[in-house]
């Protein structure tokens, strides 16, 4: 399958004088990225990009920002569910994950 490019609106990633927000894309794609690839909590992402960025940001402005990248990239996955939905195969990897000592599979 070939990588999909998606064009972010500038309303969406809005300037530090917009409603929108005052954060640029970089930031936008930092938080999803460490919060569900490196899975930390949004406190410890505050932590983060405090130490390595000297950005000073609030728990509840890296919640919000979880959330409007959710809803900008809702209509994608739906799109993506959809067209797994609708295959004749699909394919799956299951892979096992101990929690407290008993292995479940994911």
């Amino acid at each position: 399958m070939a990588l999909k490019v998606l064009l972010v609106p500038w309303s969406f990633l809005g300037s530090p004088t917009s409603r929108c927000g005052r954060f640029g894309k970089n930031v936008l794609v930092q938080v999803p990225l460490l919060k569900y690839e490196e899975r930390l909590p949004h406190n410890k992402i505050r932590e983060v990009l405090e130490r390595q960025h000297g950005l000073l940001i609030i728990t509840a402005s890296i919640f919000d920002i979880t959330r409007r990248v959710s809803d900008w990239l809702k209509p994608e996955y739906e799109e993506t569910h959809r067209r797994v939905s609708a295959a004749k195969v699909v394919y799956s990897d299951w892979i096992g994950m101990k929690v407290d000592g008993k292995k479940y599979w994911t």
